[in-house]
């Protein structure tokens, strides 16, 4: 199943349109919250850098804004809050993205690990994609991180090495 991946494109006019909005309003109203929706959505369905990109661009262009407004407040006030801006939705953007990469690393696992597995029912080979059977430790071992280590538990070797074990399955040799 392909991931949905919305060209970039898309975020670049989310945020005109955020900018728009808060352009309108004037100087007084600000909706930096709203910065927030196209920084996430890039860091989510795209590589960081695009999150990144608009995150610095959005409050530069605010603050472009600001000076056109000749707004009552000083440059350097304003040229402060766009820092904040800027460092905050960096940061968020940079949580999403690991959080998107993290959650696309656990669909992975999730969709190697289910489904009907055809499975002997003596040998426990495992029938393959490829209509072949291999061993269930192959199997599981190339579709996961995990390690096998063969051993003999307490009724198999009271079934088959009577002999050689103890009736209580204790795994010791005796004479």
């Amino acid at each position: 199943m392909k991931q949905f991946r919305p060209h970039p494109l898309v975020w670049i006019a989310l945020a005109l349109l955020v900018l728009l909005a808060d352009y309108s309003t004037g100087p007084f109203i600000q909706f930096p919250i709203l910065y927030l929706v196209p920084v996430m959505l890039a860091a989510w369905f795209h590589h960081r850098a695009w999150a990144y990109a608009l995150a610095a661009a959005m409050p530069v262009c605010r603050l472009y804004d600001a000076v056109l407004w000749h707004a009552p407040w000083s440059f350097a006030e304003d040229a402060t809050n766009s820092g904040i801006q800027i460092a905050v939705l960096m940061l968020v953007a940079y949580f999403v993205q690991r959080t998107a990469r993290e959650a696309r690393a656990m669909r992975r696992e999730v969709q190697q690990l289910e489904g009907l597995l055809r499975i002997c029912s003596h040998c426990k080979k495992i029938r393959n994609d490829e209509e072949a059977w291999e061993p269930l430790e192959l199997f599981i071992g190339r579709r996961t991180e995990a390690q096998f280590s063969h051993g003999l538990c307490p009724e198999c070797a009271q079934k088959h090495y009577s002999r050689y074990f103890r009736a209580g399955g204790q795994g010791e040799h005796l004479p």
